[in-house]
């Protein structure tokens, strides 16, 4: 397979990913917040 597409973010591929998981498990919002918060920080600290 030709690689032509442009460079993905993996964070956001994560984060998608993240995303559709999170949609199948019934969560609370506020736990929700506080684990987009954690999840942000961790992945804005290991660049």
């Amino acid at each position: 397979m030709a690689n032509t597409q442009p460079k993905i973010n993996l964070p956001e591929l994560v984060w998608q990913r993240f995303e559709n998981l999170w949609n199948e498990v019934e969560i609370f919002p506020e736990e929700e917040m506080i684990f987009g918060q954690v999840l942000e920080s961790r992945l804005l600290t290991k660049h």
